[in-house]
């Protein structure tokens, strides 16, 4: 499967019906002889491709204001920091230039882009400090999240503890 092209697709949409989505995925998957022999018994590629995107946050699917279908996230450097660096991948919508510009203006510090079949490619950059990166997001004109898997957690509703009333499943 194309993902990187699936990725590029959604880009451009910004936005679209589950349909629209699954069909989007057919056609990719029709033009890919690697693809089409898939088992009855796996996890249907369209719904591997919906979580791995996601998960990655470039697609959110169902949620407030996309209930029928989905949204493409805003390209955003999301960052997390480690005693030692400070890492950071390229999250949300993009482009080949976006992607261009991000590597070559990214140079200075230390990049990779990670490939793989399920997903798109995953370019992440490392530097000493935080205020590095931010400075990269601004220089190539994509937002900024510092401390990324902290802000997903705060949007959250807070888990209530089990009671003694209520059976354990």
């Amino acid at each position: 499967m194309k993902a990187n092209e699936l990725l590029l697709w959604c880009s451009a949409r910004r936005e679209g019906s589950w349909r629209q989505f699954r069909a989007a995925v057919d056609d990719l998957q029709a033009d890919d002889p690697d693809t089409n022999a898939e088992d009855d018994d796996e996890f249907p590629l369209y719904q591997q491709l919906r979580l791995n995107f996601e998960r990655l946050g470039h697609v959110e699917f169902f949620s407030k204001d996309c209930e029928d279908g989905w949204r493409v996230a805003p390209p955003t450097l999301a960052t997390q920091g480690r005693s030692d660096r400070v890492r950071s991948v390229l999250c949300g919508a993009r482009s080949p230039a976006l992607q261009e510009r991000l590597l070559r203006m990214g140079e200075e510090h230390s990049s990779e882009v990670i490939k793989s079949a399920s997903v798109p490619d995953v370019l992440r950059f490392s530097c000493d400090g935080l205020a590095q990166l931010e400075e990269l997001a601004s220089k190539v004109g994509v937002r900024f999240q510092p401390d990324a898997p902290l802000a997903i957690l705060s949007y959250l509703r807070p888990c209530d503890p089990p009671t003694a009333q209520q059976p354990r499943s």
